[in-house]
């Protein structure tokens, strides 16, 4: 017995604990049933709202016990409640519940079957479409529509293609509508042949929508075009014209000579006028030689609607039957159609059809027909087009011999200039509206053709009687620098128009001459304010001791004085000095700016009075930015009180003053600062210290080489930047290295300005090779600020790494980046595929870099001459406004490196508009050293 005690305690203790667990399950049981019970009872017997939250609570259960109750409620009688029902047996997803839902669906109201329906379409292959397709035969059509909305997305289940096979063979007239739906969404690769079947039905089908949406499917249709032109030829016998326009595209998207040929019958037998246009529009793009025979036969047609439709399309067609055709259309009575045949004729761009379009056109044709003629003209590129239009010039009225001569200009056509100037020469003492107007678009077309041979047309018209073309002429007048055009614009000083005078004004700011200066001082007197302000602006560009006299004066107006301190701030001489150093105490800061921009030009330099002037300046002026200006004029002195006083406000406690002066004292270059700037980097404040280094390197003594590359171990990434940009300034050994090594800085900053500063050593393997390594750094900002500058370095070894992650790097910025930079050291656009690059590489790779961007620059239409530096100049400043960035780039690139000049230009800006009108005006003054 004792050997069974602890058997029969350890079945006490285990009853103990799984009796209350089985109690406790049975009790939740119970709990639920209970709460299937009395939402039962709800459903039932309750309100309709509360019927509804019954509903939606059992929906939530999930247990048979609700399903059941819920199978119930579908019998319900308020459709409200059996909508929320149904909502509830559908959340089960189950074939049950579409079962349950399919034997009461005939039972529902129309409202409560589209509901159910829509309800289903949620549902994935659980035997919804039992529903849908018992829906396809209820009696509403709009209950068949919503079920097969929802069948055509489930067109490969069960027997839905079947059951849409049946329907599209009934004969109701009511059921168009549903078997347009069924016919319109064939599947686009119709891989079961019932569904060409569906389509076959549908295009035989008695109405014409239904026969429309099946031709619209079977347009897009992927099958071949024998079986789409098979099945769409009957339906060119339908009495309906939409359902043969349809055709029409359907014909014209398969677009073989069988389809021309069915068109071309078709277009014998068409009543509907614009299915005829269509028939014809349709020809002219499908082309080849049948549909210009099928076209041919209309250029005489009765209806003028439809002979213009066919001479358009013929007009697409380019071969000898269409050409033909239109030279026969040229005859016809109507301008209209006369128009679209010589348009047609032009898109030949042949010398042979010029003689047809010119003799087709009488001497009384209209204006229209004559301007249809010269735009065919300026397309077709030949002498003799070139020829006929200056002849156009020569006779016929005004309005057509001014577009003559608009064409001319934008053919640029060189012949053209002495033709259009005897034109001038003959039309130039008359009068009227329309002679204006053909002399202003002489100046645009003399303008636009260039070259010496139009300095005497424009000179004559400089001096004609209408206002805006002498002030046209004037303007245009600025490329030229001869004897005859100076005469002109002096005269033109003269003149009663104040727009006149002005644009005078402009052309000789741009050719400077110097037979000019003397009239033009002579305008600081002018009555008109705005001739006198431009007046001076010129003075400004000539920059001209000699006019210093005249421009120091009293001024009574702002405007004219801040430009007189402009124009003479460019000038050395004694007089601009003391009127710039007097204009110090003006009220407008902005022209106490531009005085000190003056005073600290070059011309300035060692000048103790000027320096003088600025350090009493400095004693009462408090604008900051006006305050900085001065102590960067200071610097630019050079002389010792200067510099002592800059010494002292670097050392001072006012932080603004003290960088400007720290700035000042490195551009001084004076090598004996080092000591100053060197103590500086210990005492000054943070943003001084930082410009002492910039300074250093300034300066330019080595004996700061050192503490620069210590500074590089610094923790702040400004102080760190600064100390690579004053390293940079220095060609030694130590700073090169150090520079290198700051490749392997934690910062982009950094390692952006050190790329930059390493650009001078770009000969240097070593250098190569530690900035293309940058290409393999784990940040994507390095990569990407890398690939920004590698093409500053103008090598071969830099092109495999561009490639390399144009192709495979993981971030989008670094790939974009590095086909920009492609594009710029490659001087081309071979498009976004990497591979088009690499076979384009493969063949150039042995050619230099240099010859590449040369290259690069001829295939955009840029004259690079070997021979001649003034010629290659002055196409890389036309170079300047390119629409690609790559051109603006390497233009600028060599600009820079021929002249030692930047004016701000960036490839990049959108707006460079002033940095091209200071290269502009330095290659005025400049250009003629080059040769």
């Amino acid at each position: 017995m004792k050997r069974f005690r602890k058997v029969l305690v350890g079945g006490w203790i285990i009853l103990l604990f799984v009796c209350p667990v089985a109690t406790v399950g049975n009790d939740v049981d119970a709990e639920e049933d209970e709460q299937v019970r009395i939402l039962k009872q709800q459903l039932r017997f309750g309100k309709i709202e509360d019927r509804k939250l019954a509903a939606r609570r059992l929906g939530s259960l999930k247990t048979d016990a609700a399903f059941n109750v819920l199978v119930e409620g579908l019998r319900d009688r308020d459709e409200g409640v059996r909508k929320a029902v149904i909502t509830a047996v559908v959340s089960f997803q189950t074939p049950r519940a579409v079962d349950a839902l399919n034997g009461v669906f005939k039972r529902c109201e129309t409202g409560t079957k589209i509901y159910m329906i829509r309800q289903l379409s949620t549902c994935k292959k659980i035997g919804e479409t039992k529903v849908f397709l018992l829906a396809l035969d209820d009696r509403a059509q709009s209950v068949q529509m919503e079920a097969v909305k929802h069948l055509n997305k489930r067109r490969d289940q069960g027997d839905v293609l079947d059951a849409f096979l049946k329907f599209m063979g009934k004969t109701g007239e009511e059921d168009w509508t549903v078997k347009g739906e069924i016919a319109g969404y064939v599947a686009l690769k119709p891989e079961d042949d019932r569904e060409m079947q569906i389509m076959a039905k549908g295009l035989k089908d008695r109405h014409f929508r239904v026969v429309f949406r099946a031709l619209s499917r079977l347009q897009s249709l992927e099958i071949d075009s024998e079986t789409k032109l098979k099945m769409a030829l009957p339906t060119r016998k339908s009495e309906y014209s939409s359902v043969r326009g349809k055709l029409v595209d359907v014909l014209q998207e398969i677009g073989n000579d069988e389809c021309a040929d069915a068109l071309t019958k078709m277009l014998r037998l068409e009543k509907s006028p614009s299915n005829s246009q269509k028939i014809c529009r349709a020809l002219g793009a499908i082309g080849g030689e049948r549909a210009a025979k099928g076209l041919s036969e209309y250029i005489l047609y009765k209806d003028e609607k439809i002979r213009m439709a066919a001479v358009t399309a013929l007009g697409e067609i380019q071969n000898d039957t269409s050409k033909k055709s239109l030279v026969r259309a040229l005859r016809d009575e109507s301008d209209g159609i006369v128009k679209a045949a010589i348009r047609g004729l032009a898109r030949f761009e042949s010398p042979d059809v010029i003689d047809n379009i010119v003799r087709a056109v009488p001497p009384d044709a209209s204006y229209d027909v004559f301007a249809e003629v010269i735009a065919a003209l300026e397309v077709i590129d030949h002498p003799k087009s070139i020829s006929t239009l200056i002849r156009m010039t020569e006779r016929g009225s005004m309005a057509v011999r001014t577009e003559a001569v608009k064409a001319l200009g934008r053919k640029k056509a060189l012949d053209a200039a002495k033709p259009i100037t005897e034109q001038v020469k003959k039309n130039i003492g008359g009068e009227g509206r329309e002679l204006r107007g053909f002399l202003r678009a002489a100046v645009n077309a003399l303008g636009q053709i260039g070259g010496p041979e139009i300095e005497e047309g424009l000179i004559m018209l400089a001096e004609c009687t209408f206002e805006d073309v002498r002030t046209d002429a004037l303007h245009a007048l600025g490329d030229f620098l001869t004897t005859a055009t100076t005469k002109t614009l002096v005269r033109a000083l003269s003149d009663e128009s104040v727009a006149v005078r002005v644009a005078a004004l402009c052309s000789i700011r741009k050719t400077l001459s110097p037979h000019a200066v003397n009239a033009v001082m002579k305008l600081l007197g002018d009555p008109d304010a705005g001739v006198r302000l431009a007046a001076i602006e010129t003075l400004e560009e000539y920059a001209l001791p000699k006019t210093a006299s005249a421009l120091v004066q009293e001024y009574d107006d702002d405007k004219l004085y801040r430009a007189a301190v402009r124009a003479l701030s460019k000038i050395d001489s004694k007089k601009a000095k003391k009127f710039l150093l007097r204009a110090l105490s003006h009220r407008d800061p902005k022209v106490r700016l531009d005085a000190l921009t003056g005073l600290g030009l070059s011309w300035a330099g060692g000048d103790t009075d000027v320096a003088k002037g600025i350090m009493e300046f400095l004693e009462k002026e408090g604008g900051k930015n006006t305050r900085t200006a001065a102590i960067a004029a200071l610097g630019n002195t050079g002389v010792e009180e200067a510099k002592t006083k800059l010494k002292e406000l670097a050392g001072g406690s006012v932080v603004p003053d003290a960088k400007a002066a720290v700035q000042a004292l490195g551009r001084t270059g004076d090598r004996q600062l080092a000591d100053f700037l060197l103590e500086l980097l210990d005492t000054a404040r943070y943003t001084v210290r930082v410009e002492a280094m910039r300074a250093l390197g300034d300066i330019g003594n080595e004996k700061a080489v050192e503490t620069l590359v210590k500074l590089l171990g610094e923790r702040d990434v400004t102080v760190r930047r600064a100390a690579v940009e004053g390293l940079g300034k220095f060609d030694t050994e130590e700073s090169r290295k150090a520079l290198i090594e700051s490749l392997g800085d934690k910062s982009t900053i950094v390692i952006r300005a050190s790329m930059q500063a390493l650009v001078r050593y770009r000969d240097d393997a070593e250098v190569r090779e530690a900035v293309i390594k940058l290409m393999e750094s784990r940040s994507p900002r390095v990569r990407k600020e890398a690939a920004k500058l590698l093409p500053l370095y103008v090598s071969h070894d830099i092109v495999p790494a561009l490639l390399a992650h144009m192709k495979d790097d993981g971030a989008k910025d670094v790939r974009a980046v590095c086909l920009r930079s492609l594009r710029r050291l490659m001087n081309r656009d071979l498009g976004e595929n990497v591979d088009d690059w690499q076979k384009w590489w493969h063949t150039e790779r042995d050619k230099p870099v240099v010859e590449l961007v040369d290259a690069g620059f001829r295939e955009k239409g840029y004259v690079i001459d070997d021979m001649s530096r003034k010629k290659t100049m002055g196409e890389y400043l036309r170079a300047l406004t390119d629409d690609n960035d790559y051109i603006r780039y390497n233009a600028v690139n060599r600009l820079r490196q021929m002249t030692g000049q930047a004016f701000g230009f960036a490839p990049d800006a959108k707006d460079n508009s002033k940095a091209i009108r200071m290269w502009n005006r330095w290659w005025q003054m400049n250009g003629s050293s080059f040769k």
